[in-house]
């Protein structure tokens, strides 16, 4: 009896000085569990299981140090996955921008105070004495409409475009004698891009469809529009998102990269001593 007293004293000693206490081996856990998580790539998981060990164990200060450590990995996976998807973006607006440049007409002349481009299919020398709108682009990208009434005073102050149902309608305009002026007969109004975008988007889900045109004014006056003619402000738009996009994720990649490389520097400076 007393033999088997002894043994099991020895045993209790022995596992109270080499055994981990329950503290340590639940950290130790959740610190698994995050790099499992880091490993199959849902960095959500692994911050929220490195969180949960940062919260419920302080008093862990070499498994929290493991876990501070694999953080910059986390931020690095993270933004492995946001340059990837940047790229093909990038290559999906490139493709864009190829297919509509093909179908769109630089306007350059003396008399403009900068060059545009609009549709090939849309372009009228003679713009400002017809009826109808037209969707242009400006150097840098920016996309914008002038709507031209020609015979017909009504003080237009915006354009509407409706197609299969639905309709979009461009920013009101007061009469200024600038960007809504009058000139033998005809009224022309130009929209920037802010004031246009929600009817560029609308004809470019819609490039297909007949619509109608209606300039508001102190009546009402609407005209047809044909799927070309539809498509052609479609086309100014894509071409206008093709650069516009391009040039942001530009940006967005140079600072994902930087993003990147601070990431690594960081992982690279967490010393086993740390």
């Amino acid at each position: 009896m007393k033999n088997s007293i002894l043994a099991t004293i020895i045993a209790a000693a022995l596992v109270t000085s080499c055994g981990k206490s329950e503290s340590t081996t639940s950290a130790e856990a959740l610190l698994a569990e995050a790099q499992a998580a880091l490993d199959a790539q849902d960095t959500n998981l692994a911050t929220s299981l490195l969180d949960s060990l940062d919260r419920g164990y302080a008093s862990e200060t070499g498994v929290r140090k493991q876990a501070l450590a694999m953080r910059p990995k986390i931020v690095e996976c993270e933004t492995l996955k946001e340059i990837t998807t940047t790229d093909s973006l990038m290559a999906y607006y490139a493709d864009l921008h190829a297919r509509a440049q093909e179908k769109m007409k630089c306007v350059n002349n003396p008399q403009l105070v900068e060059p545009y481009y609009v549709a090939k299919v849309a372009f009228k020398e003679d713009f400002v004495n017809t009826t109808g709108v037209q969707a242009r682009v400006d150097e840098i990208g920016q996309f914008y409409m002038v709507s031209s009434l020609k015979g017909n005073s009504i003080c237009h102050t915006s354009v509407t475009i409706t197609a299969d149902g639905g309709s979009a309608t461009t920013a009101t305009i007061p009469y200024d004698g600038e960007a809504n002026y009058r000139i033998d007969g005809s009224e022309l109004v130009t929209y920037m891009t802010a004031q246009c975008d929600t009817v560029g988007k609308f004809a470019a889900t819609h490039r297909t469809s007949m619509g109608k045109l209606t300039f508001n004014g102190k009546r009402n006056h609407t005209i047809q529009l044909s799927p070309a003619q539809m498509a052609s402000i479609a086309d100014a738009w894509d071409f206008a998102q093709s650069i516009v996009q391009s040039r942001e994720l530009s940006i967005q990649r140079e600072k994902l990269e930087r993003k990147l490389q601070i990431a690594r520097d960081q992982a690279a400076r967490q010393l086993p001593e740390q």
